[in-house]
């Protein structure tokens, strides 16, 4: 396959990506598999535990999408914008320059957390392929925790309507139902203490 080959199939694969993300409302763009590992540990809580934190009938409403690496994200994104497809992108501490291409729709790590297994407390090991993959339990103990790292990119989330009240029949655990907070009936935050 000649190099005006390959970038002709990446092209019409990056499309594909973005039509069938087009069918689920939208595309969740993500550097790699630990982060596709954490969103479907956050979609299970939210169907299985989601009214114990105030989210009722939340789910994650748009595709998830390994980009398997930061210079994929931005040539994907073109794709999304060709195709006229919802998304939105979440990237390491260290893609700052895809980030400033994306800033509209993108999160990105913070200095302190740097990436995914920052968040979890895991130091990469230099060289190692190895990926860490987060157990659900640790994951539902950061979303109970108000003030947990972990806030940010599930505020991120529910802004850019990734996390949303999913459509009637969409949850077969769950009624559609949001709690209210007192505050005017806006929807509860994703979190809540167990105080």
């Amino acid at each position: 396959m000649t190099k005006r080959e390959k970038k002709a199939f990446w092209r019409d694969f990056y499309r594909y990506i973005a039509q069938s993300s087009g069918n689920w409302g939208g595309g969740l763009m993500v550097e790699g598999k630990s982060e596709m590992v954490l969103l479907g540990h956050v979609d299970h809580i939210l169907e299985h535990q989601g009214h114990e934190l105030g989210l009722g009938g939340y789910r994650l409403l748009i595709m998830p999408v390994d980009a398997q690496g930061k210079s994929n994200t931005t040539k994907i994104a073109e794709a999304f914008v060709g195709e006229g497809v919802q998304f939105c992108v979440v990237v390491d501490h260290d893609a700052k320059k895809e980030y400033d291409q994306l800033e509209e729709v993108a999160f990105r790590w913070g200095e302190e957390t740097k990436d995914l297994e920052g968040l979890f407390g895991v130091v990469k090991i230099e060289g190692s392929l190895r990926l860490y993959m987060p157990p659900r339990n640790e994951v539902e103990a950061l979303l109970r925790d108000p003030h947990s790292k972990i806030q940010p990119i599930i505020q991120f989330l529910r802004e850019k309507g990734a996390i949303s009240l999913a459509f009637p029949g969409f949850s077969t655990a769950l009624p559609i139902v949001v709690d209210n907070s007192d505050d005017g009936g806006e929807a509860a935050p994703i979190l809540i203490d167990d105080d």
